[in-house]
């Protein structure tokens, strides 16, 4: 994957998340649900130094 940031003017740092749903936030899952069905991955951040 690849991204642009562009117009950076002070240091930050950006992550990135992401999931197999649609939902906006991770939910519990319910008992005896397959917890495969529904991966939230986060990144580790990325630190922009300007």
């Amino acid at each position: 994957m690849r991204h642009t940031l562009r117009n950076v003017d002070s240091s930050m740092y950006v992550r990135v998340r992401g999931t197999s749903t649609n939902e906006l936030e991770p939910q519990p899952d319910p008992l005896g649900s397959n917890p495969w069905d529904d991966l939230w991955f986060y990144s580790n951040p990325v630190f922009i130094n300007r």
